[in-house]
């Protein structure tokens, strides 16, 4: 050997596969596109104002990777919950307006959340 040490050291977990960017920085780039309704350009511009560069491209291509694996996730929860004998829901209710007012006088009905 040449006297160096090399150390391995195993890569940060990330969700998707040959991908340098973590759960957090995927998660805040889905919030922005889908909670704040920003446009892939206008993100891009806003993460480069922080002082990183991403593509337009890259950005894309994280948005359709993650959407393909929450897609998989869905269909996996969906099964696990038809399999349950038992299946535990919110049964909050909510007054909904309604169109017609009712026998009692009242224009509102409970409904389910």
């Amino acid at each position: 050997m040449d006297g160096k040490v090399y150390v391995a050291a195993a890569l940060p977990r990330t969700p998707l596969m040959n991908s340098g960017f973590d759960a957090s920085f995927i998660a805040g780039l889905l919030q922005l596109r889908y909670v704040y309704s920003m446009p892939v350009e206008r993100i891009v511009k806003y993460i480069s104002e922080s002082g990183f560069e991403l593509n337009k491209q890259t950005a894309h291509g994280l948005i359709c990777k993650t959407y393909t694996l929450l897609e998989r996730f869905e269909e996996v929860l969906h099964s696990a919950i038809l399999r349950d004998s038992y299946i535990r829901m919110d049964e909050t209710y909510h007054q909904i307006i309604n169109e017609k007012i009712n026998e009692k006088g009242k224009a509102t009905v409970r409904q389910a959340h």
